[in-house]
Parts: structure tokens; sequence; C-alpha cells
């Protein structure tokens, strides 16, 4: 519902956090994203979102979700794995 978000929002991220202490590994599932803002006013398609995950303090090492196209509500269902 567009009306429960404030002006000047971003969206919402749906993800999993998991972390195993016995292998030291941290599991991320990228489930969705809801309400991604539009690149062009009026639209609600203009979107090709991707997502880039990085844990600090390496922001040079990252993972990053498959390209949605002409979407602002993306479903990903990605998993990704940090050590």
């Amino acid at each position: 519902d567009p009306g429960s978000y404030p002006p000047g929002h971003l969206g919402r991220v749906f993800l999993t956090l998991h972390y195993h202490s016995n292998t030291e590994k941290l599991l991320v599932g990228l489930l969705r994203i809801k309400n991604h803002p539009s690149r062009t006013f009026g639209s609600t398609n203009a979107c090709d979102p991707y997502v880039r995950l990085s844990v600090l303090p390496d922001e040079r090492r990252y993972l990053q979700t498959k390209l949605k196209k002409k979407t602002c509500n993306p479903v990903f269902d990605e998993h990704f794995g940090f050590h």
C-alpha cells in the first residue's frame, strides 16, 4: 500500500539473515523489494533494480543479484554467503 510509506521513501527490502557460528558464515536471503521508487515520475514500472550486498569493513568485495527489468516490486529469492 503506497499510502503507508512516508514522503521520500525508498521502498522496503525483505531479507533473511542467518549466522552459522561453527563455519563463521553469514547467510543472506534477499527475498524481494516492495514499492521501490520509479525513475520516472508517475510511472509505476520504470525500474530495473538489482541489489549489491557487502559486509563491512571490506566494501570492495560484494555479491550482486540478477537484474529485474521493468518492475518496482521485484522478487529476487536469491541467497548469498559471506565468510
